[in-house]
């Protein structure tokens, strides 16, 4: 993950560092989102609530992305 943190960054002129705090602020908004079906998905992302491992967010999301007919109204369902 740390490569590919850095390979955002480098392609945006950024810090890692960054780059993950971004992902960060993103994911907060998007757990936040109060639609049903969202809600529904962080639920099975994250049961306790907590925030879920950014590695292992990542890799659902693609695997979602990947099932789906309709990748681009997937990945927006959730934010």
């Amino acid at each position: 993950m740390k490569d590919i943190f850095e390979k955002v960054a480098e392609n945006n002129g950024v810090s890692a560092k960054e780059v993950e705090r971004e992902i960060r602020k993103a994911l907060k908004k998007a757990q936040a989102n109060p639609d049903p079906q969202v809600q529904a998905f962080w639920q099975k992302v994250s049961p306790d609530g907590n925030e879920p491992d950014l590695e292992k967010l990542i890799a659902l999301l693609a695997q979602e992305v990947m099932m789906s007919e309709k990748p681009q109204e997937q990945f927006r369902s959730v934010c």
